[in-house]
């Protein structure tokens, strides 16, 4: 793996911006408006945060599935699956019942936001009230678009699982073997047709997650030659310079789906790439910064709920007692416990390996069971 350490530092620090530009949505703009400069600035941080995020996750799911064919003589994407369950999903159950306890307390105990979180003085708010129905917890788990209210940050998941199972399909296509190679075959097909759909909605992540992928290809399967991207770095600069001079606010994310947006996106995306990658420029500092990838995921899929719980116990209070000291203090206080809090679930659910080991006795159990039935 290209300077593991190096790669987990980015992504940490990408979820700790993510959290900021949430902490900053949730807690100023209701004081400051959202047409303020510091929207602006970090609306810019956040977008580009995801955008570190679908980069790094094409690079290292590239990588996976070719030190997985590498070592196995030919794409087994059983191991794939179980890896990608068993990374996924115990953070997202976990993120799933903090939603549910935090509902429901809001709901039994009346807090503000139950009915509505804007007070007559507020200039945005970040939700309209606490929504979550029960159903969504399924929707969710087949990654189809549930929870968003409470959680809003889960869409990109569900844009990330579709693009590990269309990678999947693909190396099965190109490098599964064996007896039931055919008919692995015409399910890549179906499931490369029934995901598409989903995936043209978000084509500028996608090609974003490809991006990082093409540079797994090109850095560790030597695809084609290195000296092959300094001409795509050049146009890449001469492009995002351009695009920061005359129309910067086409690298906001609501501008990312436009011609001209994904034009400016994809090419600070390769810089992002080349700049993570390739050149690692400032690797020593940045690699210091390693140890938030312990919680990186969790922290992402489990602040957004836990920022509007601690919105609706304070804000009433700032709106009447207002106070930049106040502000800044509930911020501050809301960001640590937001880290410890996600620290600690990860602690219990970001254990890749045993729950690796867990879903293989399972399915060794669940299958010994079918065999023993049909004798």
């Amino acid at each position: 793996m290209h300077n593991i350490r190096l790669l987990d530092s980015f992504r940490g620090l990408a979820a700790i911006a993510v959290l900021s530009d949430h902490l900053c949505a949730t807690f100023l703009l209701p004081f400051l408006g959202a047409t303020s400069s510091l929207d602006v600035a970090m609306g810019l941080l956040g977008s580009w945060a995801v955008i570190i995020f679908f980069i790094l996750s094409g690079y290292l799911i590239t990588s996976s599935i070719l030190y997985n064919i590498k070592n196995n003589g030919g794409f087994v994407w059983q191991d794939y699956l179980v890896s990608r369950i068993a990374r996924i999903y115990p953070p997202l159950i976990a993120s799933l019942v903090l939603c549910v306890i935090i509902f429901w307390i809001a709901n039994h105990f009346n807090l503000h936001g139950k009915q509505a979180f804007r007070l007559p003085t507020d200039l945005y708010v970040i939700r309209d009230k606490f929504e979550f129905r029960y159903r969504e917890i399924g929707l969710s788990l087949l990654m189809r678009g549930g929870a968003l209210d409470m959680n809003g940050p889960l869409w990109s998941l569900y844009v990330e699982v579709k693009t590990y199972l269309l990678a999947m399909f693909v190396a099965i296509l190109g490098y599964h073997g064996g007896k039931l190679r055919r008919i692995g075959q015409i399910v890549s097909v179906i499931g490369i047709i029934s995901i598409l759909p989903d995936l043209i909605h978000n084509f500028t992540y996608v090609a974003i997650w490809t991006l990082g992928g093409i540079f797994a290809l090109v850095l560790q399967g030597n695809v084609v030659k290195r000296s092959y991207l300094k001409p795509v770095y050049g146009v890449a600069i001469l492009i995002f310079l351009f695009c920061s001079i005359m129309a910067p606010s086409l690298f906001m994310q609501q501008h990312i789906f436009t011609g001209a947006g994904f034009t400016a996106s994809i090419a600070f995306s390769i810089i992002l790439a080349g700049f993570m990658f390739d050149w690692q420029i400032g690797a020593q500092i940045i690699s210091s910064f390693s140890g938030t990838a312990k919680y990186s995921y969790t922290l992402y899929i489990v602040h957004f709920p836990l920022l509007l719980f601690a919105f609706s116990l304070t804000h009433q209070f700032l709106a009447s007692n207002f106070h930049y000291g106040y502000l800044v203090g509930v911020c501050g206080l809301t960001f640590v416990v937001i880290i410890w809090i996600a620290q600690t679930i990860a602690r219990y659910f970001e254990n890749k390996q045993y729950f690796e080991s867990l879903i293989r006795k399972t399915a060794c159990w669940s299958l010994g069971l079918i065999a023993n039935f049909r004798k």
